[in-house]
Parts: structure tokens; sequence; C-alpha cells
């Protein structure tokens, strides 16, 4: 099943294991830290990485559990393409998924806790702020349905589709950014109002 689709876990079932494992671990390592970094910048001083070995470990265990999800759901994404139900129930379920996951990253990178206690704190935040939650995450949503739609697809030459992957880039780039500033922004607005605890 997995092998049918255009995904990491799709790669590795069909025979290409070892390089696809590193390449994708080496993603994971690479993101955790500079995601760390990326958000602690974001609440103040210019930082690169996280504050210490233990916060690494704690975002690289929530980001490996978000890519499991991620490449599960598109190994279905891949099965769904000819099937319109199925497709619809992808989405659904990436919606569902989504949710839980919202405020996770900024809570392990600003009250510092574990995966479990991340995805608890970032149901709290969203149960706390839900339409400005499922405001940003229908934006993330619909932005990413409209540029799926302009995909090339795997025909032509690699620099007549540049062009149109640096628009992904960008376009993705800039609304990822506004959504972190928004969502972290009201992450820490809920512990100042004391809806959630600082750590």
């Amino acid at each position: 099943m997995l092998g049918t689709g255009t995904t990491v876990a799709g790669d590795a079932v069909a025979g290409h294991t070892v390089a696809v494992v590193a390449v994708a671990l080496s993603y994971l390592l690479v993101s955790a830290f500079f995601t760390a970094g990326y958000l602690r910048s974001l609440l103040g001083r210019l930082h690169w990485g996280p504050r210490d070995g233990r916060q690494f470990a704690r975002l690289l265990a929530l980001l490996v559990l978000i890519a499991a999800i991620s490449w599960g759901l598109a190994a279905l994404q891949g099965l769904a393409d000819s099937n319109t139900t199925l497709a619809l129930l992808v989405v659904v379920a990436q919606m569902i998924v989504n949710v839980p996951l919202l405020y996770a990253e900024y809570a392990v990178v600003v009250s510092n806790v574990g995966p479990g206690l991340a995805i608890w704190r970032s149901l709290q935040a969203f149960a706390a702020n839900p339409l400005v939650s499922l405001l940003v995450l229908y934006c993330l949503l619909l932005v990413s349905f409209l540029l799926w739609q302009l995909l090339p697809g795997d025909k032509g030459a690699a620099l007549s589709l540049a062009p149109t992957m640096l628009i992904h880039v960008l376009v993705w780039g800039c609304i990822s950014f506004l959504a972190d500033v928004v969502l972290l922004s009201v992450y820490i607005d809920t512990i100042e109002r004391g809806t959630l605890p600082a750590n």
C-alpha cells in the first residue's frame, strides 16, 4: 500500500530504504534545530538553535510524530486520487490531525515541555482561541489546496518547472511565517491571560 504513493514511506517500501531514511533523518534533525532557533527568535533576540539538548530532543520527537502522520496521510492521498470520497476523508483527517498539533511546537519551545504535554497544551490553546485558530488553519489549508492545484506535475524539464516551484516556496514561506507569528502571539497571550501555565 505505502509503495503506491510518492511519499518517503512509499520510496522506502519501493526499495530505497537506506538513502530515504538517511535523508529523512537528516531533514528532521536539521528541521528540529532550526525550528527551535526560528521560534525562539520570534520571541526576541536572534537564536540559531534550541535552548539546550533537552529542548532539541523534545522538538525532534514532536517533528518525527508530525512527519509520520503527514507521510501516512500522503500515502492515503496517493491511493485516493481516483476515489473522491476517500480524498475528501483524507482532507477531513488532515484537518482533525492538524488541530491538536497547531500550537504544539510553540509549547515545546515557549513552555519547554515534552511532546505529550505539548499536544495537550495545544488543545487547550485551541479551545481558548477557537476563532483565530480555525481561521489560520482554514487559510493554511486553502493556500495548500491552491498551491496543489498549480502543481505542474512530473512532466517537463526541470528548468521549465523552476518558476512554479519558486512561486510555491515563496508563497508557502510567507504564509507559514505569518501563521507562525499570529499563532505564537496567540499562544503567548493565552499564557499571559492565565489560561495556560507558563511551563
